[in-house]
């Protein structure tokens, strides 16, 4: 994994996010890097993941997906902080929160549908393997969530952000390479690969209205799931924002439910 490019070996001076490989082998010429010797070691890392999860969505096997995905998340996030630490310029903290969100979406875009369609009493799925998945999946709408609050709190400052109560490690953000003052630049917001990044950042009407979205998909994941304590919390934190934010109807809707 040694790098031959300017940069970093775990970036190897990418100018993007990185993400679009997740799920996406197509994404970037990953064997073409892996013979030439040049490729990062997080194009590598995406690379094996993908191929791992290519196969088992052929068998189907969404929780299996889910459950590596989550992993594989929390390594490149832990791998991210550990580079920011050491060139702080070549791996910047909105470099980990971008990666993040567009990974977890990508996830949740794969073994959601699956999820939705499983059997189910009511509300909630019938069996405890699927209410795990649903679970998971709430999770990385979670993911997506701390991330997205994180950019957000950078790019619309003007905006209070805050995260969900119901999961301890969304109200904990590490100090290190994480940058929640001042502004980002137009050129930051182009170097991400995800186009809702790109689109809802700029503008707090839809920096907010992200914010719900993943909000509200990660209730009914935990409903689904059968978590309707954690499903609640989420619905109450985000009627919170929106109730700081001067959104009244919206507060009223959600801190009704």
């Amino acid at each position: 994994l040694r790098s031959s490019t300017p940069g970093n070996e775990f970036r190897n001076g990418n100018d993007d996010d990185s993400a679009p490989g997740v799920l996406d082998l197509k994404a970037r010429p990953y064997r073409k890097l892996i013979a030439s010797g040049s490729v990062s070691e997080i194009d590598f890392r995406t690379y094996l993941f993908s191929r791992q999860a290519t196969l088992l969505l052929g068998e189907k096997k969404f929780a299996e997906i889910a459950e590596r995905g989550k992993k594989f998340i929390a390594y490149v996030a832990r791998r991210s902080v550990e580079e920011t630490l050491r060139d702080a310029a070549a791996t910047p903290g909105d470099f980990r929160d971008a990666w993040t969100f567009c990974a977890a979406r990508a996830l949740v875009k794969t073994v959601e549908p699956a999820v939705q369609s499983a059997p189910r009493t009511r509300d909630v799925l019938n069996s405890f393997r699927d209410r795990s998945t649903a679970c998971l999946v709430a999770g990385f709408y979670l993911q997506a969530l701390k991330s997205f609050s994180a950019l957000a709190a950078k790019a619309v400052p003007e905006v209070t952000w805050t995260a969900s109560d119901v999961d301890n490690s969304l109200s904990e953000r590490s100090s290190v390479g994480v940058a929640t003052n001042g502004s980002m630049q137009p050129r930051e917001l182009q170097q991400f690969s995800s186009t809702e990044l790109r689109q809802a950042l700029p503008s707090s009407t839809e920096a907010e209205k992200l914010f719900s979205e993943l909000t509200t998909n990660a209730v009914r994941m935990f409903v689904l799931g059968g978590r309707p304590r954690g499903a609640m919390g989420l619905s109450g934190n985000a009627g919170r924002i929106r109730l700081r934010n001067q959104s009244l109807l919206e507060a009223n809707e959600l801190l009704t439910k």
